[in-house]
């Protein structure tokens, strides 16, 4: 989920290398409750850290 996030920001342009993603979610899907999951992606760690923007 997390690489799918960063790879279809970055090439729909609607986040930058610089930017950071904020994903939320919830387990099981669909049942109404709180957000059991929050993960803040850096991008530009993350591409750094894969060899460039298309690593992924």
């Amino acid at each position: 989920m997390f690489a799918l996030a960063r790879s279809w920001s970055l090439e729909a342009g609607i986040a930058g290398p610089a930017d950071r993603l904020v994903i939320t979610a919830r387990v099981p899907v669909g049942v109404s409750g709180t957000t059991n999951l929050i993960k803040v992606l850096e991008l530009v760690h993350d591409v750094e850290t894969a060899g460039g923007a298309g690593a992924a």
